[in-house]
């Protein structure tokens, strides 16, 4: 059985000043040291659809909605 690890506050810090430099999303899981399709897929959840924030990624951001997510289960 495989052991999944959540990505820690610095990496998701990591992933917003990548994004911002322009980043591609292959390269920054490399930096990151995860999976591309973790990347990809932290990407997909937590970047702005809609207001103020939208097409950004921001790292308190996701973590809030992270957390959001944990407690719903």
């Amino acid at each position: 059985m495989q052991k999944f690890n959540h990505l820690s506050p610095e990496q998701r810090y990591q992933i917003e000043i990548l994004i911002k430099a322009g980043t591609k999303q292959v390269e920054i899981a490399m930096l990151i040291g995860v999976h591309k399709s973790t990347a990809s897929r932290e990407l997909k959840r937590n970047t702005g659809k809609r207001g103020p924030h939208a097409k950004a990624y921001s790292a308190k951001i996701a973590m809030d909605r992270t957390k959001e997510r944990h407690r719903l289960k």
